[in-house]
This record gives C-alpha cells, sequence and structure tokens, in this order.
C-alpha cells in the first residue's frame, strides 16, 4: 500500500513539473494572432544650431587692455569735448597700400586732423577731414606706404578748442607669403558683380584685414543699402572689438529693420 502512495505522489509531481513548461502552439494554427508591433519611438530630426563664424584674430595686440588711455568719456571743467574713437585694432593688418581708417564722433568737431606716423614716431602725414566726415582715405599722392612696414595713425578733433587726441593704434602692411596668398586669391575672383565681391571680401576676413574687410563691407553697402546680409556680416567683424561693438549693434538694428520691410 505504501508503494503504491509513493508511485501515486511521483506521478503527480512528474505532472505538475509537466504543466509548468511553456506550451509551444503547432506552427500549423491558423488561428493563431501575430504579435502586436511594439511602438517604437521616432527619433526626433535634431535642427542642426546656427554656428557663429569665430572672428577672433582681428586684433594682434594679445596684451591689450580693451581700452585705450587716450579714450575717456567725461568732460573737463570747462566741457572739454570728448576725443573720438579709432574704430580700429590696437594692432591691426592691411593689405591695400591706400587703407581706409574709421573713428567716431566727437561733440561739436569743427574738423579733424589725422595723423600717420612711421614706426620711429616721425609724422608722415597730415590731413584735415571735414567734421561732418569720420572716414579717411589714403590718397595716392599721399607719401607711399611700403610693404611690410608697421604704421601707427590718430585724429585729433577741433572744436571751440583742440581736444586732446587718442593714442595712436598700429596698422601692419603685410608681406612676404602672406601677401602673395591673399593677391593669389584675390585675383581668382576678379569680376565686379556682387558675388564676385563677397567672395574676395571673404578672403580679406579669413586673413583677418580689418582696414580691408571694413573697407570693402562699407562699399558694398554703400551700393546695396538694402542688403540685411551685408549688415549682418559686417555686424561680426565689429563685434570682435569692444570700440566697434556699438556699430555691431546699429548694423543688425538695421539688418532686422530691412527683413522686417521697414525702411
Amino acid at each position: 500500500m505504501r508503494s503504491i502512495l509513493m508511485v501515486a505522489i511521483l506521478i503527480v509531481g512528474s505532472f505538475g513539473t509537466w504543466a509548468q513548461r511553456p506550451s509551444t502552439p503547432p506552427a500549423s494554427d491558423k488561428n493563431q494572432q501575430p504579435p502586436t508591433p511594439v511602438a517604437i519611438p521616432m527619433r526626433k530630426e535634431v535642427q542642426p544650431r546656427r554656428v557663429v563664424a569665430d572672428l577672433t584674430g582681428f586684433e594682434l595686440d594679445a596684451k591689450k587692455s580693451k581700452s585705450r588711455d587716450g579714450v575717456q568719456i567725461g568732460a573737463g571743467a570747462r566741457g572739454a569735448s570728448v576725443p573720438p574713437i579709432l574704430y580700429a585694432p590696437n594692432v591691426g593688418k592691411a593689405y591695400n597700400l591706400l587703407p581706409v581708417f574709421f573713428w567716431g564722433t566727437s561733440p561739436g568737431a569743427q574738423k579733424f586732423t589725422f595723423r600717420l606716423y612711421d614706426s620711429n614716431d616721425d609724422e608722415v602725414y597730415e590731413h584735415d577731414v571735414p567734421g561732418e566726415l569720420r572716414t579717411f582715405a589714403y590718397p595716392g599722392d599721399a607719401p607711399r606706404l611700403e610693404v611690410g612696414a608697421t604704421y601707427s595713425w590718430t585724429v585729433q578733433a577741433t572744436a571751440m578748442q583742440l581736444v586732446e587726441p587718442p593714442e595712436p593704434v598700429s596698422i601692419i602692411l603685410v608681406s612676404g607669403a602672406e601677401r602673395k596668398s591673399i593677391e593669389q586669391g584675390l585675383e581668382s575672383s576678379t569680376g565686379d558683380a556682387l558675388p564676385d565681391r563677397l567672395k574676395r571680401v571673404q578672403i580679406l576676413v579669413d586673413h583677418r584685414l580689418w582696414y580691408d574687410a571694413i573697407g570693402e563691407y562699407s562699399q558694398l553697402i554703400s551700393k546695396h543699402r538694402d542688403d540685411p546680409e551685408l549688415y549682418k556680416q559686417r555686424a561680426l567683424i565689429y563685434a570682435q572689438l569692444p570700440e566697434t561693438q556699438e556699430l555691431a549693434k546699429q548694423d543688425l538694428e538695421q539688418a532686422g529693420q530691412l527683413q522686417r520691410g521697414i525702411h
């Protein structure tokens, strides 16, 4: 009797173990429903971030303190005028031997006297500019500037009295292999159409030629005043110096107005 009972227990245990095994439906079962597909979330397309070109390198003076002793906000006891800000790096490069110079306003200025000095601080050239103008293109009949030479320049405002001029800034006329590379690049696109001129100005920007790039963009803007992209590109250059960041804001505002159809 005990033997029969033990056999029965073994049979029941074996049956329980068999019942716990997962059953595999026969392949021929036509009534079986296909598995419900799992929804895989679609990967969101990542929009490329707008990359602003790194235009650092226009300022060659690594030790520049970001302010100039000659540029001060304020007035003397008798209301002396504020000297103009020189819109240029403390040390900057140029390719053109007839560079264009820019500076800021000086309240009450009747005229500005532009002065250029050689590396020995000897005056090379002087010229008076009317007070309503704040730019000067070095003329062809002035003393020739030498390739590879370093010069410095400043302007002095004349109002009711002479205004102390800002400290001169330096301009280096590129030479050697760099000048040859620039020359070859400029010669590769000689047309006067806007796309051709934009190719050339990009070469000037790539070589961090402050005077040439600003001068060229200013000329293009004078001919295409309704092109917001030109203002934006010049703003990117202006934004590189503390002295011209306000000009960058003005260019961006103008570009925005043109895009919105405000003239």
